[in-house]
């Protein structure tokens, strides 16, 4: 039987396999004196019982507030990061030095990123605010208001900007000329999204359980699906393009075939705590063979998709937030806790641990090089961590 995920912190349960017991003698075990003699403690000092490691190439602490989104320039000179104070900064991450200090939002900032040749970086707010900056002088290129939003985010080849609003509709528009299409919605929040490798097809999950897959260029729904049970938390696809995937609220992983576009199979989280297990986020293999899923409550699932059967499950208490599956097989998860664990993709293992934030970390990005990794949290920081 399994043990408990409240066993350990970074227990990993594979299926199927026999464990070894060992019993330590009592008398192997150092006297308490011995032990005190080993430790070299002046009588002066003391242990801070809330010291968090700072493993951080760099801390960047102009925030003040918590910081909500952050990203890389792709040529991995710059850093950005927007938060609850209404700001948004563009940094270097060579030193954490200001480049950019973009004023002009009246909300929380949710989402920023550099387009896919570093000529521009947007930045966008909850209540709809979006701007788009010349990252060669830090100028306003092109701004607009639109209803509450969720996530706004650049088409991954082209100057074209993709948002997703609290009332349901997609927007996409062609920067800096400011061209639009309205995709529209089912009045309930569009709460994620993907853009598919093609560049021509949006994934898009809403808050009453609706799965879309929209032509952009038509600007229809090619694909539809509705769960009456929960909302859409997360969606992923394959690089293949095959298969599609949703993580809901109810703990269900749902996977369908991109040609037929049927349910292949639902997967169950074998979380104990209805509260606490939703799909937060989930990530293909780059082999494609398998799927990642983070639970809220603080469980990393892995399964084999060809069997549908779960392949192994990795413990933590502190819940998690979002998972990044990356191109050398490692699944890098950001924690509730504060902590970056990266685990070998087909066994589980913990290859690294990165502290430092000692609060909830609401964002993780990594370098397009896949050699740093930035994050944002509670904290009211963002910090960069060489991979």
């Amino acid at each position: 039987m399994a043990p408990s995920p409240d066993d350990s912190d970074d227990d990993i349960y594979v299926l199927d396999e026999d464990a070894e017991v060992i019993t330590l003698d009592d008398n192997d075990a150092p006297s308490f004196e011995e032990a005190m003699d080993d430790l070299d403690v002046e009588d002066d000092s003391y242990i801070e019982s809330d010291y968090v490691k700072d493993d951080a190439k760099i801390v960047f602490s102009k925030h003040e507030g918590s910081v909500f989104c952050v990203g890389f320039s792709n040529n991995g000179n710059f850093a950005i990061s927007g938060g609850e104070d209404d700001k948004a900064f563009v940094w270097s991450v060579h030193d954490g030095e200001i480049v950019y200090n973009c004023i002009g939002h009246k909300d929380s900032v949710i989402s920023c990123g550099f387009s896919s040749d570093d000529k521009y970086f947007m930045t966008a707010d909850m209540s709809g605010g979006i701007i788009v900056w010349n990252t060669q002088d830090g100028k306003q290129v092109w701004e607009f208001s639109c209803s509450d939003l969720e996530w706004c985010k650049w088409h991954t080849s082209i100057h074209v900007l993709l948002a997703g609003a609290e009332s349901g509709e997609i927007y996409m528009w062609k920067i800096p000329g400011g061209d639009c299409k309205i995709y529209q919605g089912n009045s309930l929040k569009a709460t994620t999204s993907k853009l598919l490798d093609n560049g021509k097809e949006l994934l898009v999950g809403y808050g009453d359980g609706t799965l879309k897959l929209w032509d952009l260029k038509s600007a229809t729904a090619i694909f539809s699906y509705h769960d009456d049970e929960c909302s859409v938390l997360s969606v992923a696809s394959q690089k293949s393009g095959k298969l599609l995937a949703c993580g809901l609220s109810n703990g269900k992983t749902k996977l369908f075939s991109a040609e037929s576009r049927k349910l292949v199979c639902t997967l169950k989280t074998f979380w104990p705590n209805d509260e606490t297990k939703a799909v937060e986020s989930i990530a293909f293999s780059p082999s494609d063979e398998y799927i990642a899923c983070a639970i809220l409550g603080g469980s990393l699932e892995v399964w084999d998709i060809s069997t549908q059967r779960l392949r192994y499950e990795c413990a933590h208490p502190s819940g998690l937030s979002k998972i990044f599956w990356d191109s050398s097989d490692v699944i890098i998860a950001s924690t509730l806790g504060g902590e970056i664990k990266q685990y070998e993709g087909k066994s589980g293992g913990l290859i690294k641990e990165l502290n430092g934030s000692y609060c909830s970390i609401l964002d993780f990005a990594i370098n397009k090089q896949e050699t740093l990794i930035i994050t944002g949290g509670d904290d009211h920081t963002a910090r960069i961590f060489e991979k």
